[in-house]
């Protein structure tokens, strides 16, 4: 009996790790998500990358990390699949840009 709870707890975790759900904060909506380049107005603020995952949870990422920092626009700049992992990792540049 001791050895299937431990089982069951292990996969527990397991399964309880391998789920993550991120969410659009309000300020990550405002965010601009792009593939062009920036206005010229705009302040460049950092470099942001991530970790291998989906294409749309990276996005999700991407816009929350932008508003962290108060940029409004972020350009997407590289998107890799990752076969063996069927996952991408994506980078790009955070920007502030004026109303």
């Amino acid at each position: 009996m001791k050895s299937l709870l431990i089982v069951t707890v292990i996969c527990s975790t397991f399964l309880v790790g391998c789920t993550t759900t991120v969410y659009l904060s309000a300020q990550a909506e405002k965010v601009k998500f792009a593939t062009s380049e920036a206005p010229s107005d705009c302040k460049e603020l950092t470099f942001l990358t991530t970790s291998p995952a989906n294409q749309h949870f990276n996005r999700i990422v991407l816009r929350n990390k932008t508003a962290e920092l108060g940029g409004n626009y972020f350009k997407l700049e590289n998107s890799t699949y990752i076969q063996k992992l069927d996952a991408y990792e994506m980078s790009g540049t955070a920007f502030r840009c004026p109303n």
